[in-house]
């Protein structure tokens, strides 16, 4: 269930910076929503090293797969941030040099 909510975080915040575009270069929201983005993976990483622990225990062929597919979703969205980081990157390069 944790990781499920803290996935749908990211899935919003990383929709919303894809949206916004981060606005203008300097305008500080960008730094805000990297920050909150790179917490809240930081904070799945750390659910999917619990239920780990707790797949190692139990032994569970149901838990196992649950986790992977955890890890899979964080790995996609550890993607996807880099991917949009990258172009706001670029756009904020291109603005300077045309400005």
């Amino acid at each position: 269930m944790q990781a499920r909510k803290v996935e749908s975080e990211l899935d919003i915040k990383l929709a919303s910076f894809r949206r916004l575009g981060n606005g203008p270069a300097g305008d500080g929201q960008g730094d805000g929503n990297e920050a909150e983005i790179e917490r809240l993976l930081q904070q799945l990483n750390e659910v999917n090293k619990q239920m780990q622990s707790w797949v190692s225990s139990a032994g569970s062929d149901v838990l196992s797969h649950t986790l992977t597919r955890h890890r899979n979703i964080l790995q996609e969205l550890s993607q996807v941030r880099v991917i949009a980081w990258s172009l706001y990157s670029s756009e904020s390069c291109s603005s300077m040099v045309s400005s």
